[in-house]
Formats: structure tokens, sequence, C-alpha cells
């Protein structure tokens, strides 16, 4: 009787395992949450003072740091130089002065703003809806060519 009772509590969780199927999708949370950790982790890594952009999502790819303003990404000179300009996909706000990063999508901060806040931490991805201030707006993916620190209240676009 013990022989029959053990086969079929086997059978039984045999056959839930056929009802309910582990999915693709719910795998998903568990690799964006993953990814979202990177950020959190590089947030705690880095220095107190700074900012950091990131080549890819997720705090990937280091591409540069700053703990002041440059108004080129694209010249040889301060934090950010040459290709770094408009390769930015995720940033990172360590700063202690100011309360945002302010980041422009030209030189000399020109072409509208968009901040990022001590208290946001960190944009994992500039998605479409990250976009700069002004008319046109234009998304801030691939498009900062500048950054520099200023009072949050300073900001009219804050990133999501």
């Amino acid at each position: 009787m013990r022989k029959l009772t053990a086969t079929l509590a086997a059978l039984g969780v045999a056959g839930l395992g056929v009802l309910v199927p582990a999915t693709s999708t719910q795998a998903a949370p568990t690799a964006r949450a993953a990814a979202a950790a990177n950020c959190d982790d590089n947030y705690e890594q880095a220095r107190l003072g700074y900012m950091y952009a990131y080549r890819l999502s997720y705090c990937e790819k280091y591409l540069g740091s700053a703990k002041s303003w440059d108004e080129n990404w694209g010249n040889s000179s301060r934090s950010f130089q040459g290709d770094d300009d408009n390769r930015a996909t995720s940033l990172l706000h360590r700063g202690t002065s100011g309360d945002a990063v302010a980041f422009y999508r030209l030189k000399d901060y020109k072409g509208g703003a968009i901040c990022l806040t001590k208290g946001q931490k960190y944009a994992s991805s500039l998605k479409s809806d990250d976009v700069f201030s002004g008319n046109p707006s234009y998304t801030a993916d691939n498009r900062i060519s500048s950054h520099r620190w200023v009072a949050k209240e300073a900001c009219k676009k804050f990133m999501d």
C-alpha cells in the first residue's frame, strides 16, 4: 500500500509540472532585476562627487566619469573626450555638489537639457521618453554632448 501511495504522489507532482510549465516570461523579470542590480552595484562602488556615463544599458561598458563640468564631450580636454560624444546610454549620479546633473544635446550646454537628480541615483537605460527640453525634442540616448552640475530647480526635464 505504501508503494502505491508513493507512486501516486510522484505521478501527481509530475502531472503538476505539465499543467504549470515554466515560461520565458517568468524568467524575464529575473534577468531585468539582475541587470538593474548592476547599476546598484556600480552606484555603491562609485566615488563620491562624481557622475558616470556608460555606453550600454544597465550601467555596462564604462564610458567615463567626471567630478566637474564638461562643455564638450568630443574634444580632447576634460573628462570626456573624442568618441565619448553621443555615446551614453546609461548614467549614474553619485555627486555631492549640486542637486542634479544637466546633460545637454549639444556642446557648450546647448540644444536642450535633461537632468538626473541625486535622489534618482541612475538612469539604467535612456528610453524614448527621456527627451531633452526644447523644441524639437530629441531622445537623450546616444545624444549627450556636454554636462554640468546644476540646482534641481534649474531643470525643466528629468529622466524617468
